[in-house]
């Protein structure tokens, strides 16, 4: 199960909220967690989002109109009811937190056996 966040005693090493996205994904330790991820994920970049001062949390980078869209527009209730009749696909369903901006390891949380079972069907 991949750890909900890295402790700056962990060999996260330097990686702060103003390390790129090539050096959050080369770090040895995101890598061990959720290289897998990260690897289906290519072009989508992350960051690194520091909490209460003794943790660091690696998000996706969200995407400033799709949070406004969810957080004025759309319930993410509705689109969960879309997914259980199947009129939204697991993978777009992903797109959509990914887009917001969730932390990797919420991510794996909500999708990780979904992804898995979608890149089996293919």
């Amino acid at each position: 199960m991949p750890i909900a966040n890295i402790s700056h005693k962990d060999s996260i090493g330097s990686l702060t909220s103003k390390s790129t996205d090539k050096q959050i994904r080369a770090n040895k330790q995101v890598r061990k967690e959720y290289g897998d991820l990260l690897d289906m994920y290519p072009d989508h970049p992350v960051e690194i989002a520091d909490f209460q001062d003794t943790r660091r949390i690696v998000r996706w980078k969200a995407n400033s109109v799709v949070r406004v869209m969810i957080d004025k527009y759309v319930d993410l209730n509705d689109l969960w009811v879309d997914f259980q009749v199947g009129t939204m696909p697991v993978e777009d369903m992903a797109t959509v937190y990914r887009m917001m901006g969730y932390s990797l390891c919420g991510f794996v949380e909500v999708f990780g056996e979904l992804l898995h079972l979608y890149a089996e069907e293919e």
